[in-house]
């Protein structure tokens, strides 16, 4: 088979000029490419060291190069058998990731013991208990996955989640398809190394969650439109029907129907017209639509959800939220430590990002291109729901779309690179960059993620703790639990006890419990109060056997009751509340700051001063106590008070709006005009 003839069985990519070397390109435009590496590179090194402007017009600068150049490098035609061997060989290299100390990294999270839950009622015949105030989970097809799942391996947590090994691992080598075939057989694996190794897909990897079938459904997407064996309209349906099915699955597969329209516009074979391409758009769209239109029916709320976490109708807050997101590829990422780790790294580390940041410049340059197109608008649609998130710009859980877009650009950029340096230096240079990657990479999520002091307080260690002791306790005493313990709030108590609770041993009652006394308090590692078990008497002197009445609270859900009655306009009842559990929890700056709340709702200014300033004296740093300290002062006449928290605050906060306005209204009313900068007048 020719390599024009092998072409066509897949991508179509540009024609390759008889006799010509598949990676030769012109020396000008070698000129130009390298010129660009270099500012790609020094663009890099002055975000690092602090210089962002800069860096951003070296950016631009490296870009302006490449669009300089006039010919694309030609992808080398990739067997079929070779890419069926890879994608095997980076299968299992990605599910040995994937599948190690599956059940303890990361630790078990709230969001993953809900669906957890979900699916053990449901494969033992049981009905769902209500969730509230919960609006992204009980997706109708990851559910179905789920049961599925647990009738194969059981329904412990390595179980549940090696479903999401094996979906991350078939998106390692489903994206080395796709850039293999897309930009030849190096870019497939550069990419694939890249999302075998890499924290965010790690980790996306191995959490219970939908969010990992959202890359796997598009690269499937893609692949389907390019294989061009089957007529374009088939491939237009299945793709269409892929993207419909996947959106019962996550929210953020929104995208996912306008990514295989793009991709049967993109892919169709040459010679196809206009017409014949929109026909087929138009069936691939119609399907999506077909196939989701029961959504009503089999996900009750699904727009109100949908909406409930998007800014697409609040143009400011998105354009913060794209001001946000920036920096995410080179500066500054996700700070949510559930998403990825280290907390707050951008997506590239310093010495790849130059790649990435050529490989888009390429994709700009050459958009025309089907390959480079569809690259630039998979990475667009795959980032909009991150960006239309109202959890801010860099949420890389809703962001997870944009991933095989992401690691494919990353690699055309290092396989451009290497041709521009020559074959052989240039391809050790990539296996050394790709290396020193992949042994950090391993090092940061599997060995410093498991030992952060910050771990056990993002994943609340105390949930699994409290589960422990309550099974222990039930061991010898049948335990009567006071008080709701609902699934929306403790999902993970709630999972771990499940067995306990289905055989009786631990019985729950909606019920006060009376007088009690705290048996344990839990603390995490920065030894903040976390959650606390009471009793109505010492455990040890009740007999075996007979019952116990058990009362088990945590700072979070107090929280969130005594702020639901304050928003009821109770806050009588929300200053009871607090002042209960301020006593047994009284080293807790959040608990004391709730409690000034409270009392200033309650018009008790004397007892909302101490609170604050014992919040403020526990180690709260949050403007919100400086806030309201100073709102307890101005209420009690003490307008010098009010300006000295204010200050403070200001010293830790200097850019908060809120402590600025309320300074300037305090300095009005003593009749001081001065101006207020940073905190001082």
């Amino acid at each position: 088979m020719s390599p024009s003839a092998r072409r066509q069985t897949f991508l179509p990519v540009r024609p390759q000029m008889p006799g010509s070397d598949p990676l030769e390109i012109g020396r000008p435009d070698r000129f130009w490419l390298l010129l660009s590496l270099s500012c790609m590179w020094a663009a890099q090194a002055l975000i690092v060291l602090g210089f962002g402007t800069a860096g951003v017009m070296f950016l631009g600068a490296g870009a302006a190069a490449v669009w300089m150049t006039r010919r694309a490098p030609e992808p080398e035609p990739v067997a079929v058998r070779t890419i069926l061997l890879g994608a095997v060989a980076f299968f299992a290299v990605a599910l040995v990731l994937r599948a190690w100390k599956l059940d303890r990294i990361p630790p078990l999270w709230w969001d993953e013991a809900v669906e957890a839950y979900d699916a053990a009622s449901l494969t033992d015949g049981m009905t769902l208990e209500p969730l509230e105030g919960i609006s992204y989970h009980r997706s109708p097809l990851w559910l179905a996955v789920l049961v599925a799942g647990a009738k194969l391996f059981g329904l412990s947590l390595t179980g549940f989640r090696f479903l999401s090994a094996l979906a991350g691992s078939a998106l390692v080598a489903l994206v080395y398809a796709a850039g293999a075939r897309l930009f030849g057989n190096g870019a497939g694996a550069l990419a694939a190394a890249w999302l075998a190794f890499h924290p965010w897909p790690v980790n996306l990897s191995r959490m219970l969650m939908a969010n990992i079938l959202v890359p796997l459904a598009g690269v499937a997407i893609v692949l389907t439109a390019g294989v061009a064996s089957l007529p374009l309209i088939w491939r237009a349906v299945i793709a269409g029907g892929l993207a419909g099915i996947s959106l019962y699955g996550y929210a953020a597969a929104l995208q996912l129907p306008v990514v295989a329209a793009l991709a049967i516009w993109l892919l169709a074979p040459r010679g196809e017209s206009k017409g014949r391409r929109l026909a087929c758009v138009a069936a691939s769209l119609t399907t999506a639509g077909a196939v989701f239109a029961p959504v009503n029916l089999l996900m009750p709320g699904f727009w109100g959800k949908v909406a409930s976490v998007s800014v697409l109708a609040d143009p400011a807050h998105l354009i913060r939220n794209l001001v946000d997101a920036f920096p995410l590829f080179h500066a500054a990422g996700d700070m949510d430590m559930r998403h990825m780790y280290p907390s707050g790294a951008p997506v590239f580390v310093p010495w790849l990002a130059p790649f990435f940041s050529l490989g888009l410049a390429m994709a700009f340059r050459y958009a025309a291109l089907p390959a480079y197109g569809l690259l630039l608008g998979w990475l667009a649609l795959g980032l909009v729901p991150g960006l239309a998130s109202a959890d801010g710009g860099r949420n890389l859980f809703r962001m997870a779309g944009a991933l095989p877009a992401t690691a494919i650009l990353c690699a055309l950029g290092g396989m451009t690179a290497a041709v521009v340096m020559g074959a052989r230096a240039g391809r050790w240079l990539l296996v050394l960059l790709w290396t020193a990657f992949g042994a950090t990479a391993v090092h940061d999520y599997f060995i410093e993620f498991p030992s952060s002091r910050a771990t056990p307080v993002w994943f609340r260690t105390f949930n699994r703790e409290a589960a422990r002791d309550l099974k222990g306790m039930a061991v010898r005493n049948p335990l009567r639990l006071c008080r709701d313990i609902s699934l929306s709030q403790y999902p993970v108590e709630r999972l771990l006890l499940r067995p306990e609770i289905r055989s009786g041993r631990i019985a729950v009652s909606g019920a006060a419990c009376g007088p009690l006394v705290p048996v344990r308090i839990y603390r995490d590692s920065y030894g903040q109060s976390q959650a606390v078990i009471l009793a109505g008497a010492d455990p040890a002197a009740v007999p075996p056997g007979a019952p116990l009445r058990v009362e088990y609270r945590t700072v979070i859900d107090i929280g969130l009751e005594g702020d639901g009655l304050l928003a009821a306009g109770r806050a009588a009842e929300s200053l009871r509340i607090y002042r209960r559990w301020t006593s047994v929890f009284d080293d807790s700056p959040v608990l004391a700051e709730r409690l000034g709340f409270a009392a200033l709702k309650a018009s008790e200014y004397s007892t909302a001063r101490r609170a604050f300033e014992r919040a403020i004296a526990l180690g709260s740093r949050l403007p919100t106590a400086y806030d309201g300290l100073a709102a307890a002062c101005y209420r009690k006449g003490d307008l010098a008070g009010a300006e000295k928290a204010l200050r403070e605050g200001l010293r830790y906060s200097p850019d908060n709006r809120v402590l600025a306005g309320d300074l300037r209204r305090v300095l009005r009313d003593r009749g001081d005009r001065g101006k207020v900068q940073g905190g001082r007048k």
